[in-house]
């Protein structure tokens, strides 16, 4: 098995940009669309369009957040991990969800793989997840790093 693992973000396909959170530091860095260079040790690198090491950041438990590709009412890029806020304004009611990857299923229809909304408040529990249905009704105010206090 190989000891790294290479990202590559020049797909015809789909834009992939990814942000990242450092815990060390609690610090998050911006989003980006660069050949990154993965070490299993804990070492990331980004590399430049010549593929020359551009910066390394040593930390195992680097999270990555990838983009969905989607942006939210105001136009804001959504990515795995972002908190968002949906207003109904004919109930006066708001919903938090959380940004997430993985497998998802509604009632009644079978399983899917790919970006869903996690609904966080407990009335919305039974909405749709499929994040392509909500991403223009809803607004990023955050994520689960720097903004854990609207989880609760």
């Amino acid at each position: 098995m190989s000891q790294e693992s290479i990202i590559h973000c020049n797909s015809s396909v789909r834009e992939i940009k990814f942000k990242a959170w450092n815990p060390q530091n609690q610090e998050m860095y911006s989003p980006y669309c660069i050949d990154l260079m993965i070490h299993l040790n804990g070492v990331f690198q980004s590399l430049d369009d010549k593929g020359l090491i551009k910066g390394t950041i040593n930390t195992p438990q680097l999270e990555l957040l990838q983009y969905t590709e989607l942006k939210d009412i105001s136009g804001k890029e959504i990515y795995d991990k972002d908190i968002i806020l949906r207003k109904d304004t004919k109930l006066n009611s708001k919903y938090i969800g959380v940004i997430t990857f993985g497998v998802y299923g509604e009632e009644h229809s079978e399983n899917h793989l790919g970006f869903y909304v996690n609904w966080i408040t407990k009335c919305a529990k039974d909405f749709r997840k499929d994040l392509t249905y909500w991403n223009k009704k809803v607004k990023v105010i955050g994520n689960i790093y720097q903004n854990k206090k609207l989880l609760f």
